[in-house]
């Protein structure tokens, strides 16, 4: 579902952007998510730090 981000998620890390809310605002520019109901800001920030791009992961999790 989010694994179309993984490649921007890759790049920035690439130019030395580690930090999760420095890339979650480079990807709501980008692709402008997390910027309406903000439902899937959990899985971003999931996908963000553990690369994981399933959204069952987090649901498995709770």
């Amino acid at each position: 579902m989010f694994h179309d981000m993984l490649p921007i998620v890759d790049s920035l890390r690439q130019l030395g952007i580690f930090d999760e809310q420095q890339i979650l605002n480079e990807l709501r520019t980008r692709t402008k998510c997390t910027t309406g109901c903000a439902l899937c800001e959990p899985y971003i920030r999931r996908l963000i730090t553990t690369g994981e791009s399933s959204s069952t992961a987090i649901l498995n999790d709770q």
